[in-house]
């Protein structure tokens, strides 16, 4: 018993033609055979490898066009100075709460300092318990309606009070966004 060389089944040692793959077997035939499948098998192995290496640089190219950061050396820009804080529009002359016939009742003065006028300012007070739990935020809009640069106006919030009402924080909106502000410097 032999096996077929082309096929690998198992055949007579006096077969001339493969009863599996029906091929033929002889000495002159079966060498001219073997040696065109084995350079039809080397010629489609180099064009394999040939297309592999094709795709294979194909896809390095794209990858350093299109993802790869410039790694040549550049000189950075100079960094510049981080920007200035914004101007502190309002500046708060006085304040103080208090507790009147039931109400908490929330009052004080306030300066446009900014050279821009401020329309729609409503002062906020947030009352809270001594804990820091929440007991309240209230607000209302400057007797002034439109805040000129230098000008000063009142304001003066009251909500009903209740027992955990110990602290407040004041806070300005213009037009529902949040102002800064700063207390008055004392005077010498």
């Amino acid at each position: 018993m032999k096996r077929c060389p082309y096929c690998a089944n198992q055949i007579e040692d006096d077969t001339t033609i493969c009863g599996f793959c029906s091929r033929d077997l002889t000495v002159s035939g079966s060498d001219t055979d073997r040696d065109d499948a084995g350079e039809i098998r080397k010629a489609k192995v180099a064009k394999f490898a040939l297309a592999a290496l094709a795709v294979t640089v194909g896809l390095w190219w794209l990858q350093s066009e299109f993802t790869l950061p410039n790694l040549t050396a550049t000189k950075s820009p100079p960094r510049s100075a981080p920007a200035p804080p914004p101007p502190v529009p309002l500046e708060v002359t006085d304040w103080r709460w208090s507790v009147e016939k039931g109400y908490a009742v929330a009052e004080g003065e306030v300066t446009n300092v900014s050279s821009d006028p401020l329309g729609s300012v409503e002062a906020v007070v947030r009352w809270s318990s001594s804990s820091g739990a929440p007991a309240g935020a209230f607000s209302a809009p400057l007797d002034t309606r439109m805040l000129l640069a230098g000008q000063t106006s009142t304001f003066r919030i009251r909500a009903r009070h209740t027992p955990d009402m110990e602290r407040a924080a004041l806070e300005f909106q213009e037009n529902g966004k949040g102002i800064s502000w700063r207390r008055k410097a004392a005077s010498r």
